[in-house]
Formats: C-alpha cells, sequence, structure tokens
C-alpha cells in the first residue's frame, strides 16, 4: 500500500478514535457535574454534537467556529454567575473549555485524512485507466493501445520500406441495433463481431476495438491489394447466416462499413492517418 494513503488512513483512524473519546469524555462530564449544573452541562453537551456535526457536513472551520464560539460563550457565563452571585466553578467545569475545540479538531483530522485517502484513490484509479490498454467487454486492444502501436509501426514502415495499411470497421445502423436488442444480447453481437474480425485477418495483423460501439481498427502488414481481399473476408464472416443466430432476429442482419488507406510519408502523425481512413468511410456504401 503506497505511504501515503496509509498515513490517511492512520489519521483517519486516530481522528475517529478521539472524536468517541471526546463523545464519551463529555457524557461523563455531564454526567458528574450533578443535578444543578444538569442544564448548563446538556446545552454543551449538544454543542459538542452540534461542532461534531457541522465538521462532518460542512466545513471543517465552520465546525471550530462554532466550538470556539461555544466556549468562549461558556466561560463568559461561568464568570458572570460567579461573580454576579456566587457560584462556584466546579474543576469539573473546566472541561467544557476543552472539550468542544477537541471534538471539532478530532472531526477536521478525520475529514483531512479521509479527503487524503480519497485523493489516493482517484490518483490510482487515474493511473490505472491510463495503463489499461485492452478492451474490458471483448479483450482486444483499445483505441489507446492504437495510438501506442501507430507511430511504432509508421515508422518501421518508413524505415525498412514495408507495406502498411490502417483499416477502420464500423457497424452499419449500429444505433438502431443497440435501440432493438437487450443489452446482453448486444454486447454478445459486439463479442461475436470482434471474433470474426480477428478471424479474419492474420496473427501478425494487429486488431483494437476503438469505441464502445463496436468500431474496430486493424494494422495490416500489407499493401491496399490484399486489404482489399481482407475486407471481402471480413464482410463474408459477419454475413454468414449463422453469424448472429440467436442473438438477432433472422430478419435482421449485421453490415459494416469498412475503408482502409495504405501509408505513405505524406502521412505526418497517427491522428491524420486514422483521420484520413475515417475520411473515406463515407464511400464505402
Amino acid at each position: 500500500m503506497n505511504p501515503k494513503k496509509q498515513t490517511g488512513m492512520l489519521v483517519r483512524d486516530l481522528a475517529l478514535l478521539g472524536f468517541l473519546s471526546v463523545i464519551f469524555l463529555a457524557v461523563l462530564t455531564s454526567t458528574i457535574s450533578g443535578a444543578p449544573f444538569r442544564g448548563e452541562s446538556m446545552i454543551m453537551l449538544l454543542a459538542v454534537f452540534l461542532a461534531a456535526v457541522l465538521g462532518f457536513f460542512t466545513r471543517g472551520n465552520i465546525s471550530l467556529m462554532t466550538a470556539g464560539a461555544t466556549v468562549i460563550g461558556y466561560a463568559a457565563y461561568k464568570l458572570y454567575s460567579f461573580y454576579a452571585y456566587g457560584v462556584p466553578i466546579a474543576l469539573i467545569h473546566y472541561a467544557w473549555l476543552f472539550l468542544p475545540l477537541l471534538g471539532a479538531g478530532a472531526v477536521s483530522a478525520f475529514n483531512y485524512g479521509s479527503r487524503s485517502v480519497e485523493r489516493e484513490n482517484e490518483m490510482l484509479r487515474s493511473q490505472v485507466e491510463n495503463l489499461v490498454i485492452l478492451d474490458a467487454l471483448t479483450g482486444q486492444y483499445n483505441l489507446r493501445a492504437l495510438y501506442l502501436e501507430l507511430p511504432k509501426a509508421m515508422k518501421q514502415a518508413e524505415r525498412l520500406n514495408v507495406p502498411l495499411t490502417l483499416m477502420l470497421i464500423k457497424i452499419r445502423y449500429e444505433r438502431e441495433l443497440y435501440a432493438m436488442l437487450p443489452h446482453h444480447h448486444y454486447q454478445e453481437l459486439l463479442q461475436r463481431f470482434s471474433q470474426y474480425v480477428v478471424d479474419s485477418v492474420r496473427i501478425m495483423d494487429r486488431v483494437y476495438v476503438i469505441d464502445d460501439r463496436g468500431s474496430m481498427a486493424v494494422l495490416l502488414n500489407c499493401d491496399a491489394e490484399k486489404a482489399e481481399m481482407v475486407k471481402d473476408r471480413i464482410r463474408a464472416s459477419v454475413l454468414k447466416p449463422e453469424a448472429f443466430s440467436e442473438v438477432l432476429d433472422k430478419n435482421l442482419r449485421v453490415e459494416t462499413v469498412i475503408a482502409y488507406l495504405q501509408y505513405d510519408n505524406a502521412i505526418t502523425n497517427p491522428q491524420a492517418f486514422k483521420q484520413r481512413v475515417e475520411s473515406e468511410l463515407v464511400y464505402d456504401v
């Protein structure tokens, strides 16, 4: 576990223990004060709870300000009672000068520890998301992996003078299929579609799922002529009558929109490469 996260959890646990101790001492003080001072003890006990509630549900400085105002008000009341009416100040009464502040401080420390743990969890979650390069549904590489691999493949194609073709595949009328199918059938459709694309290319070619609507990209180690053959194989696999049996009604079928482009030196970056292929998708009718 990360040391910062451990520290945050330790601060939070100690603060919670401190707060519970303050509540216990406040109840004990209220009990020991005796019947003549029961009313003011109950008021101070409620003040401790109020400061705690404000600390948990609002900002910590409001809780501390409330606790401070309570302590000042109580001290002023006790001094007035002593000098005006001669009411003695027992030693136990001095506890109320510290308990509200200690309670508010414990709540503030608890909130600080909790925020520290939450920040650490958010940072770890962000790091995990940045490291994930696999699509959770299909198990294929995702768009992040494509943008990691594409620059390397482009440089290799240029350096070794070997062909490289980027192919994009989309499901035609995908939104309509999403609206008509139950969720589990739709997910199975995407899984089968992904597998048919994988089965239609060579092992050396890389397949990527680039969005949550079944769109895919393929890095083909071949020229545009052979890419046309890959395109035909993908369409043939998807259009088989049994391709989506038990997922689609017999009157429905999955159609594809496919475009590809062979890499050349005029393409300057991966984003431009992908965008040029996307612009070709509109011509596949």
